[in-house]
């Protein structure tokens, strides 16, 4: 289930490697749609370094105190947050930061429905003139110049943070699939519309049942969606609002889908995928295990006609898109 947000006033938090244009998405919105900045911390040796031995510990003591400007604040524009400190530290194979930090900044964010932007270039390019003149420190450039550091830095936010956080951001291409920059514009206009639509993911949960019997027989649950939702065959599925943890919505979308709550055993599975989004934008599916431990107590919602436990071959054989196959398949492997 998705909820328009007709008066989105929602802060942003807008993450990315350096040179992927944060600047100018921020710049936009604080002219444009009246929003406050929150400019990121010192980061080049343009700036003043500060009077620490250990700038890594300064780094996040700032997003701790923006944190809490978030926390107090709406219509804030952040460019960056603690989420960039621990994606640094995981680039260059360093020990993290406490995770309550993460924990801390993730409650703030269902709170306050505040969007996650990660920003990525299919082809990152940074001009050699900040190279050459070391504009950026020895850490930034060896991520830069690095490309195991730089798919380490885009796996924390793409893989790490929704899987072990449940935090999941919207992925902004800065380029097309020809290798063409985006316009600022056209970039904030897709933000704008995830805004509006308040459908940051999507959640595939597939549920499952286990034979008194024999621990290793198990049952799929397939439903059958309403004519006016196309009339197919599925597992569980729905949005995941702007804010919402993904776990969070996991167990909404159980509870309003077959009116479970308590008697389930609800754990991420490691798998997602992308696709185009009815409202024109990507969208990244997130799966989720689901055990049922009474298949009898299943209630479906209105947007469903039907329902089956089955063979989970025959459930794979029986959905019809091909992501929620896989989701089945994957699911039955890790239980």
């Amino acid at each position: 289930m998705s909820i328009k947000n007709n008066n989105p006033e929602n802060s942003i938090i807008v993450e990315g490697l350096w040179n992927v244009g944060k600047t100018s998405i921020a710049q936009s919105y604080c002219e444009k749609f009246g929003y406050t900045l929150l400019s990121e911390p010192m980061h080049t040796h343009q700036d003043e370094v500060p009077a620490i031995k250990d700038i890594d510990l300064w780094y996040i003591d700032q997003h701790k105190k923006r944190a809490d400007l978030l926390r107090d604040s709406k219509k804030v524009f952040s460019e960056r947050s603690i989420l960039s400190s621990f994606a640094f530290l995981y680039a260059l194979d360093r020990p993290l930061p406490d995770k309550n930090l993460i924990n801390y900044l993730g409650d703030i964010i269902q709170k306050n429905t505040i969007l996650i932007v990660y920003m990525r270039s299919e082809k990152l390019v940074v001009p050699k003139k900040d190279i050459n003149s070391k504009v950026y420190s020895e850490d930034i450039q060896n991520i830069l110049e690095n490309p195991k550091a730089s798919l380490r830095y885009e796996n924390w936010y793409n893989d790490i943070l929704p899987r072990e956080y449940g935090i999941s951001p919207l992925v902004v291409n800065v380029t097309e699939q020809e290798g063409i920059s985006r316009s600022v514009t056209d970039m904030v206009n897709e933000i704008n519309l995830v805004l509006k639509c308040n459908r940051i993911a999507q959640i595939n949960v597939v549920c499952f049942a286990r034979s008194q019997s024999n621990a290793d027989d198990l049952q799929i649950l397939v439903l059958k969606r309403n004519q006016q939702k196309g009339g197919f065959w599925q597992t569980i599925t729905g949005g995941v609002h702007i804010g919402e943890n993904l776990c969070n919505a996991a167990k909404r979308e159980v509870m309003e889908e077959i009116g479970l709550f308590d008697d389930v055993r609800l754990f991420p599975a490691g798998l997602s995928y992308s696709f185009m989004g009815d409202d024109g934008y990507m969208l990244k599916e997130y799966v989720f295990g689901c055990e049922v431990s009474d298949p009898s107590k299943i209630q479906i919602s209105d947007e469903h006609d039907s329902f089956e436990w089955m063979h989970p071959q025959k459930a794979v054989d029986r959905v019809a898109y091909e992501n929620n196959k896989q989701a089945i398949d994957f699911v039955i492997k890790i239980r």
